[in-house]
């Protein structure tokens, strides 16, 4: 009885090694992806957002960023974007609040290459004018160069400005980025969809 015991023990952790790794390969993701699984989004919450300057009246909760200054005021956020190959931005959505005609808010989206410093601009978005709306909250497309091409050794980066807004109806709540790249490793701020 102990032989047989004895004999069967390597042969049950064999097949639970087996069972193990097929159900590890099986769960992998296909080492070809399909264009469909290329497409990647980023959100860039208020809470990522920085002033430019010391000195502003404002409240970020994290959720929620608005001025609480009678002037323009700016802010600007870094975008976490992966690095390993080029990425094209397919879509830029502002979500916000605007229930003003006389104040507004703009987004650009910029982008800086450490050998030629500057920023270069690949598209911009207002709210405010006919576009101002009751309902929260709005978002608004920023209308992008094309193509929008993030080189591998180049950053992005969001510049917000915020009207003088004495009566708090201007909040940015975030930022959603939508964005291909086939080779990119994987990040863990960005989901696939």
């Amino acid at each position: 009885m102990g032989r047989v015991r004895a004999l069967s023990t390597p042969i049950l952790l064999a097949l639970l090694l087996t069972a193990t790794m097929a159900a590890v390969t099986g769960a992998m993701p296909n080492s070809s992806p399909s264009a469909a699984s290329c497409t990647w989004t980023l959100t860039v919450p208020a809470a990522a957002f920085h002033p430019e300057d010391d000195g502003y009246h404002f409240y970020n909760s994290g959720w929620m960023l608005r001025s609480e200054d009678a002037v323009q005021r700016y802010f600007t956020a870094f975008v976490p974007l992966p690095y390993g190959s080029d990425i094209t931005l397919e879509q830029v959505d502002v979500i916000g609040k605007d229930n003003t005609s006389s104040y507004q808010l703009c987004v650009e989206v910029l982008q800086f290459d450490p050998d030629t410093p500057g920023r270069h601009s690949l598209g911009s978005v207002c709210s405010g004018g006919s576009s101002a709306s009751p309902s929260d909250p709005n978002t608004w497309t920023v209308p992008l160069t094309s193509p929008a091409t993030i080189g591998s050794d180049q950053a992005t980066y969001l510049w917000l400005m915020l009207d003088g807004n004495v009566y708090l109806e201007l909040h940015l709540y975030g930022v959603k980025i939508t964005y291909q790249c086939c080779e990119c490793r994987f990040f863990p701020l960005a989901m696939k969809e």
